[in-house]
């Protein structure tokens, strides 16, 4: 009974199998992004998947949106370029690539760190809606 209770916790608290060499914890994720100050500015931040998970998982305890996670990386961004231009009107209009945002995702998926959950919305439309939800495991 032990060597099963052990095994369950060796799976529950370890990555995927074949995720070894995919970018994680400290390694850099370079996220491009869009912002208004003066006119339109395009840049990039470097940025770790620990940091980034940091920033996203409270809001996958509870089921969330992708349009959440959108809106927290922009308010990441803007306390961030923020922190750097100090000025009396601070940037405004926050966007992060979408390619990059894709990205981020899909490998927080793959590290097995989040789920997708699909659910029927309850609305005249009746369309299944995309939910972004914390793996337990990683907790």
């Amino acid at each position: 009974m032990d060597s099963i209770n052990n095994q369950l916790i060796k799976v529950s608290t370890s990555a995927p199998k074949g995720t070894d060499n995919l970018e994680q914890g400290d390694d850099e994720f370079e996220m491009k992004y869009r912002y208004y100050y003066s006119g339109d500015n395009f840049t990039s931040i470097k940025i770790t998947w620990n940091t980034i998970f940091y920033i996203l998982a409270p809001l996958m305890v509870d089921e969330t949106t992708e349009d959440d996670l959108h809106n927290e990386l922009r308010k990441y961004l803007q306390g961030h370029l923020n922190k750097e231009i100090k000025r009396s009107l601070p940037p405004r209009n926050f966007e992060v690539d979408n390619v990059d945002f894709q990205t981020i995702k899909v490998q927080l998926i793959a590290l097995g760190l989040i789920s997708k959950v699909i659910k029927k919305e309850v609305s005249k439309i009746h369309q299944p809606i995309g939910l972004l939800l914390l793996m337990a495991n990683q907790l």
